[in-house]
């Protein structure tokens, strides 16, 4: 894992983001098929390569081998696709196993206010990603 700090969705963290999905497949010998992907909306400007207010990034894994495009994706098993602003502190935030609740509530909020929503529940991801949200927050300014 890298000690360098990436602002939240741009090029670098997704790099970083990306190698470390590979990282963590690789060490447990994933066998995995599953997909996911993230669209960040409102995005600041200098972020926003496309010029479309969006920065989305998807990840199809086939027998623990990951495919990772920095597009959006429909067909995936879960999708989460979430205002920048509102994601930040969230992207940042290290959860521990026992703040269930806070995060759930976050979820909520931001499902209530039309800042957060996610398709599929992710149910079938794989256990050695169980972690990537905590690994990223090491990367993530």
């Amino acid at each position: 894992m890298t000690s360098e700090k990436w602002e939240f969705a741009s090029p670098g963290w997704l790099a970083a983001l990306r190698s470390e999905i590979e990282r963590l497949l690789a060490a447990g010998n994933s066998r995995a098929n599953w997909s996911l992907c993230e669209v960040f909306t409102g995005v600041p400007p200098h972020l926003d390569r496309h010029k479309t207010g969006t920065i989305a990034w998807h990840c199809r894994i086939k027998d623990g081998k990951p495919h990772f495009v920095e597009t959006e994706a429909d067909d995936v098993d879960v999708k989460t696709i979430g205002d920048y602003q509102y994601l930040l502190p969230l992207a940042r935030l290290h959860i521990d196993p026992a703040a269930t609740k806070e995060i759930a509530a976050i979820w909520e909020d931001g499902a209530r206010r039309g800042l957060l929503r996610r398709i599929g529940d992710g149910s079938g991801r794989p256990a050695e990603l169980a972690d990537l949200h905590n690994a990223a927050t090491a990367f993530t300014l």
